[in-house]
């Protein structure tokens, strides 16, 4: 066998052997599958504590529980029961916050972690506080056990113990 021939054979065994593995890649990457819900929560247990460095300083300590509804294109959790704690920063109604997220749904439950911020503003019908933020899928049981993904979060209080949220995002589940 000459050596051209021996080099057009290497040249077609990379070249079959390159096709094949682009032709694999895209089956071997997780699919993103786009959600989006509404969570509907009431505070069931909220602990304060003043900071007293200026007026209207707080740490708050909060648990909520409710439903999410999905809104998007999939059932993703719709119906789950949903229990968010959160941890809030706020001087007059304003500041940051975080917490966790889980949404439980039979077998599957799924876990996030978020942080945005609130905004209170004082109106003629008394204050009214919204808030926003981003969230990461950290984790989850049953199907999602292998969670990831993103989005944002938006929502306002309804009264003064009641909330509504809207999200939007996106995820896959490993292998």
């Amino acid at each position: 066998m000459s050596r051209r021939t021996l080099s057009r054979g290497m040249t077609l065994l990379l070249s079959v052997g390159l096709l094949l593995t682009l032709g694999t890649a895209p089956s071997l990457a997780q699919e993103k599958l786009k959600v989006a819900g509404t969570l509907s929560m009431t505070e069931v247990r909220m602990d304060t504590m003043a900071i007293g460095n200026v007026e209207g300083h707080f740490l708050a300590l909060m648990r909520s529980t409710g439903t999410n509804a999905a809104t998007g294109g999939t059932k993703f959790m719709d119906g789950a029961q949903a229990v968010n704690s959160s941890a809030s920063d706020l001087v007059n109604g304003n500041g940051m916050h975080h917490g966790y997220l889980i949404l439980t749904q039979g077998a599957n439950s799924v876990f996030c972690k978020w942080s945005g911020n609130v905004t209170t503003v004082q109106g003629t019908e008394g204050p009214r506080t919204t808030f926003e933020g981003t969230f990461t899928w950290i984790g989850g049981t049953g199907e999602y056990a292998k969670i990831g993904g993103s989005g944002t979060y938006r929502g306002h209080y309804t009264s003064k113990i009641a909330y509504t949220a809207e999200w939007a995002g996106e995820y896959s589940v490993g292998k």
